[in-house]
């Protein structure tokens, strides 16, 4: 029964001549213009622009900057523990102190991104587009990246046993690792923070709660930003140690060259203008994030 129905619905559907092409068959209404819609005219948006790859390379050289003076100095002394108890004085002048304060540098750099991610999900979106929907999605992606990235984390943090103890760039490989895991883990609980409040509101209440919530929106993807300096410079550090520092200075240029093309990309999507949503929208949109950074204290 299934043979004879599929034969019969083959002779229903129109056939095409070999010598017809598809524009003749849409000219019969046997084929959806939709199916072959013409792309949009192309705009400039994506041409070369010297000032973002530059900020781009800037970024990129100061991000991964202690990972390359660690490893072109790794043949320094390594900290001594004279008492034994592990209150070392050379541990905290070499390793505890400096990580701290790259730790706060980096988390400073990267606390006016949260507000401004949060808002480049509401610049551009359409007016037949759920809010809603388009954080939930937004948010599960995010929850997604950073779990993943957790678990390479917590793996090479658990690896190999600590067979030199007080050695300094074995200490400030896990220490890298330790900020990365820090960071995953905010970001993960800020996603499962933020569909919780989400999901019980209706139609309007995503409109305000993301507005009022707008730092908090764009964290947990800067988490994952801040999640992938700490991991490259991690992996960086793992070749000084274990290769030859001219391996290390490739691993550098190479891995570098991942966060400079990230920026590149992210810089490219930040300025990008949807031709669906008029001036006047996007400018009192744009005023709505003035006003967030100031309430936030990122502005």
């Amino acid at each position: 029964a299934q043979a004879i129905l599929a034969q019969a619905i083959a002779k229903e559907l129109p056939r095409p001549h070999p010598s017809r092409g598809l524009d003749a068959m849409k000219e019969q209404g046997e084929v959806s213009a939709s199916t072959d819609g013409a792309l949009p005219d192309p705009t400039n948006q994506a041409a070369f622009r010297k000032d973002i790859w530059l900020k781009s390379f800037v970024g990129a050289l100061g991000l991964m900057g202690p990972a390359l003076a660690l490893g072109l100095t790794r043949d320094l002394d390594d900290p001594v523990d004279e008492d034994g108890d592990g209150w070392s004085r050379d541990v905290l002048l070499q390793v505890a102190l400096p990580g701290f304060v790259v730790f706060t540098a980096t988390n400073a750099i990267m606390s006016r991104m949260p507000t401004t991610l949060g808002f480049a999900m509401l610049r551009e979106i359409g007016s037949d587009v759920s809010l809603k929907e388009s954080i939930r999605t937004n948010m599960t992606n995010n929850g997604v990246v950073l779990a993943l990235f957790l678990t390479m984390l917590l793996a090479m943090w658990q690896a190999d046993p600590n067979e030199t103890p007080h050695q300094r760039n074995e200490m400030w490989y896990r220490m890298l690792l330790i900020f990365g895991i820090e960071a995953c883990t905010r970001g993960a609980v800020m996603v499962s923070l933020f569909l919780l409040y989400l999901e019980p509101l209706g139609d309007a209440g995503p409109w305000h709660f993301a507005v009022d919530n707008m730092l908090y929106l764009g964290e947990p993807a800067s988490c994952i930003g801040l999640t992938m300096v700490y991991f490259v410079q991690s992996c960086v550090l793992w070749v000084f140690n274990t290769d030859a520092k001219v391996m290390g200075c490739l691993a550098y240029l190479v891995l570098g060259y991942c966060i400079m093309r990230t920026l590149v990309v992210a810089q490219y999507l930040q300025d990008w203008n949807s031709p669906t949503v008029s001036n006047g929208t996007r400018h009192s949109r744009t005023m709505k994030l003035i006003s967030c950074k100031a309430v936030d204290g990122t502005g």
